[in-house]
């Protein structure tokens, strides 16, 4: 990797954790369309669900108390049944695919929030399904958030809530796709150089975002939140036509 992709890199990691601080959710829909501009986008997905593992690791530690513990349990069993699937694709499909792949899923889930969904209460099939479709995105595009923010997001859960399950159900779930990755044997030489490079700018991240969230009120949560997914879709759709 040379040294203008590693300054890419490491401001793309610090930018993504804020973001993920303030909101809850974004680290890999922000980091791995920009990643993809400095490194090849299979070690893209693989340097954001590493790194956004253990930043999300460090939220639910810290967080735990205001998760909804059901939905966060139910969603990380429908992520484990999926993940292993997101494998397969991560290994079969062509770098264009994946960039096309991951706009698109940004865009429709961006539309679907946009026309207004709401849900009055949890439910388990739901959450089965949806944090199944969050395993698959996880390990193939690194973009497991779209799926169970769409459903938390529709609750209209308090802003506490809502990043603390997420960050919950982010870190179990990332343990498992770090499983997965290492007996794919992606963890090479560069890769993990990277990551090491990026824990310095990830935990700066946390502490930005932190001081950030304290700032926005309530009712500005949910703007912020679909103002991030905008920001997000035009960044996936920029990498796909530049692929």
């Amino acid at each position: 990797m040379t040294a203008s992709a590693a300054i890419v890199v490491v401001l793309v990691v610090l930018a993504a954790t804020a973001v993920q601080a303030v909101t809850g959710f974004g680290f890999a829909l922000f980091a791995v369309p920009l990643l993809s501009f400095a490194v090849d986008p299979k070690m893209a997905v693989v340097l954001a669900s590493t790194v956004g593992f253990v930043g999300s690791a460090l939220l639910a530690r810290t967080e735990w108390s205001a998760c909804d513990k059901q939905t966060a349990a139910r969603m990380t069993f429908g992520a484990a049944l999926g993940s292993p699937v997101g494998l397969v694709v991560l290994e079969i499909a062509s770098e264009e695919s994946l960039r096309i792949a991951l706009a698109v899923m940004i865009t429709v889930f961006l539309v679907v929030n946009v026309r207004g969904l709401h849900l009055q209460s949890s439910s388990a099939p739901l959450d089965i399904t949806f944090g199944a479709l969050s395993g698959v995105l996880s390990t193939s595009l690194s973009t497991n958030g779209p799926p169970l923010v769409a459903v938390l997001h529709a609750r209209h859960l308090e802003p506490p809530t809502f990043r603390a399950t997420l960050a919950v159900v982010f870190a179990a779930s990332g343990t498992l796709a770090i499983g997965l990755f290492a007996a794919a044997g992606r963890y090479d030489r560069t890769t993990v150089g990277a990551i090491a490079l990026c824990l310095p700018a990830l935990l700066a991240g946390l502490l930005i975002g932190r001081h950030v969230r304290g700032r926005i009120a309530v009712a500005s949560f949910r703007r912020v939140v679909m103002a991030l997914l905008a920001l997000t879709a035009v960044a996936s759709a920029l990498a796909a036509i530049l692929a």
